[in-house]
């Protein structure tokens, strides 16, 4: 799980070993595999020009066990409007819900395995404001939720806090930010996961190796109809 840059990737071990997932890299001969993707050159498609947004998604496809994981989401939309000027013409794949299908897809034809076998999708190292505010008021804090003031509470996986996405606390973290990309994964592509494919339950908690690292999880249940 380590790219050359943006830290070593998110620490997960623990979260792994109790759903039983296999946490090697890819360079260890496991089967999490790391995939970065920059959006740093103008292309032109179609007679459109569109100028770099700058725009980044890091994911951990591992597709012996069912799971994606994206850490580092910034799209084109918020990367375009940093730019000087503004980038405002937006490429048609933006998503990172369309990107990390395409790399899972990839990965699970490369090693022949089955593409509606996602089980879990993890929003790791979630740093987005209004993601915190609305994790805040689920856990009932009445404010937006603090790493060093509030990751005590729900350190390791010992001490997560569920939510089914039957109860509005679940609602409003699936439709925040960093829910919405593990909403849209499986609404975007029903044709490959089914139609009866729906997240059931999610889990948020903290690890710390240097510094605090909040975590979500999204448990896929696997209904074809």
């Amino acid at each position: 799980m380590n790219f050359k840059y943006r830290r070593a990737g998110p620490h997960l071990e623990e979260a792994y070993t109790a759903l039983g997932i296999d946490s090697k890299k890819a360079a260890q001969g496991g089967p999490n595999v790391p995939i970065g993707w920059n959006y740093k050159k103008q292309t032109k498609h179609d007679g459109i020009t569109y100028e770099p947004t700058q725009a980044q998604f890091f994911t951990i496809v591992n597709v012996e066990d069912g799971v994606l994981v994206g850490w580092y989401k910034y799209g084109p939309f918020h990367t375009g409007q940093q730019q000087v000027p503004k980038v405002t013409v937006l490429p048609k794949l933006k998503d990172w819900a369309d990107i990390a299908f395409l790399k899972w897809k990839s990965q699970a034809e490369k090693h022949n395995k089955p593409l509606n076998n996602l089980k879990y999708i993890f929003s790791a190292m979630v740093a987005n404001s209004q993601s915190n505010a609305a994790l805040g008021r689920a856990l009932g804090h009445g404010k937006n939720f603090d790493d060093g003031e509030h990751c005590s509470c729900i350190e390791g996986w010992e001490k997560r806090k569920e939510w089914d996405m039957n109860t509005d606390e679940g609602k409003v973290l699936l439709a925040s930010p960093n829910g919405r990309g593990a909403a849209l994964t499986l609404i975007k592509h029903k044709g490959t996961f089914g139609l009866g494919t729906r997240i059931d339950r999610m889990a948020v908690w903290c690890s710390k190796k240097n510094d605090w690292e909040l975590n979500w999880v999204f448990f896929v249940n696997l209904n074809p109809l």
